[in-house]
């Protein structure tokens, strides 16, 4: 077996005009050159389940306060904006960016304060079943009665007669179009813009893009150097 190498031997000018690589530089401070955590500039109701979770898991008073801020916004950004003055508004989403050593009990974390969210999610999801069920029925029979009088107007105009009592019982049946309600679906992992944009628009009204590997948000789709949409907050309802 023959093997045949295209590496170009350089000439001794080339290799002295090869610099070396800088220093690189850390993405995280040394622990002993961080500041303290905030944690006095959060509201009362806020830190107080925060101190007594970090009390309990141990976990970095940073990390905790992150996980807690972040189903905080995911609860009230549908809600409320948020105007620094009447020019400046935009919506409470936020974006977090968490590094931690490998058994720091992230997950635990997110657990522990995303519990609340994903209990209401459930309970509220079994709750509308009904309801979805029997609109989704009602908009079948609309559906019907609605392609039943289009395929009179086509009817007509082959026949060379006069619509007008079909286009008018077609713009009243529009009007009366029954509602589909929408179940709430929170916490996105891996998720395209579009799919993100459709259920915003369509479904509820808030969502969290949302994982325990920052490999799995920032590798996808969504992340490449040509996205068909706008950004999208990593966490949160805007755009």
């Amino acid at each position: 077996m023959h093997i045949v190498s295209n590496t170009t031997k350089k000439s001794p000018e080339q290799t002295e005009n090869i610099k070396p690589w800088p220093a690189l530089n850390p993405i995280t401070l040394p622990q002993e050159n961080s500041a303290p955590y905030p944690l006095d500039a959060l509201p009362t109701l806020l830190q107080a389940p925060i101190k007594a979770y970090q009390a309990y898991g141990q976990q970095p008073l940073a990390l905790v306060a992150c996980s807690a801020l972040a189903n905080v916004s995911l609860a009230c950004q549908s809600l409320a904006n948020v105007g620094r003055d009447k020019h400046l508004v935009s919506p409470t989403s936020m974006y977090f960016l968490m590094v931690a050593n490998s058994g720091e009990r992230k997950s635990a974390v997110d657990s522990a304060f995303s519990t609340a969210a994903k209990r209401w999610e459930a309970s509220f999801r079994q709750e509308r079943e009904p309801q979805i069920k029997k609109a989704l029925s009602l908009h079948n029979a609309w559906k019907v009665e609605r392609d039943g009088v289009l395929n009179q107007i086509r009817r007509a105009a082959v026949n060379g007669e006069d619509p007008v009592i079909h286009k008018a019982f077609l713009t009243q049946l529009d009007s009366q179009e029954p509602v589909i309600p929408v179940r709430p679906t929170l916490y996105f992992e891996d998720a395209t813009h579009e799919a993100l944009a459709l259920h915003l628009a369509h479904g509820w009204p808030t969502a969290a893009l949302w994982s325990d590997e920052a490999g799995i948000v920032l590798g996808s789709h969504s992340m490449q150097s040509n996205p068909r949409c706008a950004p999208w907050k990593a966490e949160g309802r805007g755009a």
